[in-house]
């Protein structure tokens, strides 16, 4: 389990205990809180006085080598163990109660991508801000007409990755968008993938630290994948 987190103080304590009150503690390997620079020393010692607060969950606390969102979970992923790898963000927008239906499904379709979607249930979406919500409109169409997309919602980037497929496919090009990588696994190598509904809320405490560099890094990452394997 990876949550890449810099300030959430109000959240990611919130985030650890949903994970571990609906999930079997035997099927969670670990938990990796990852920070980077921006972390103050205050918060990495809040982060490691979680242990004491949940004692049956093997946590780690990970300082990140690169900046980036994308490099936080990279680095995460491959430092993993465990059959299958699921990120999710520090601060309660995604719901970490749904990571026990993942692996439920996992566990069923060994070998799959499980991943969620907003779009399968009527008002998950509902939350996300309206400029936003287009944008995201907007990108889903490029990508279908791009790359032949066929997931419901694959810019909801919110998955559960058997730890297999990061061995067995290169993702070195692309660390600073690897979570749209990631996302794409299905569509650019055929992979079965099965989609789980999923709210989608709005941040409660603090500001988002992406910036709109980093989604453009996205259509750029989809670019190069069209040269590397061309349109599907």
């Amino acid at each position: 389990m990876i949550i890449p987190t810099i300030d959430e103080y109000e959240d990611i304590k919130t985030v650890v205990g949903q994970i571990y009150g609906s999930c079997r503690h035997e099927d969670i390997a670990e938990v990796k809180l990852i920070h980077d620079d921006r972390s103050t020393e205050n918060y990495i010692a809040y982060l490691r006085s979680l242990q004491t607060e949940f004692p049956e969950v093997r946590l780690e606390i990970v300082r990140q080598n690169r900046p980036g969102i994308g490099a936080a979970v990279y680095e995460g992923f491959y430092g993993a163990t465990g059959d299958c790898v699921t990120a999710i963000g520090g601060d309660m927008e995604n719901d970490p109660r749904d990571i026990a239906e993942m692996i439920a499904l996992a566990k069923r379709h060994p070998g799959a991508v499980i991943t969620a979607s907003r779009r399968l249930r009527k008002g998950d979406f509902a939350e996300y801000p309206t400029l936003k919500r287009y944008c995201n409109i907007a990108f889903q169409t490029l990508l279908h007409v791009l790359l032949r997309t066929k997931q419901s919602d694959i810019t909801y980037m919110f998955q559960c990755t058997p730890k297999a497929l990061l061995e067995q496919y290169d993702f070195s090009d692309s660390v600073d968008t690897f979570i749209l990588a990631l996302a794409l696994l299905p569509e650019m190598y055929d992979i079965p993938f099965y989609e789980i509904p999923s709210k989608v809320s709005v941040r409660k405490h603090g500001q988002s630290h992406l910036s709109l560099r980093y989604y453009f890094g996205f259509l750029k990452e989809v670019l190069r994948l069209i040269k590397k394997h061309g349109r599907r």
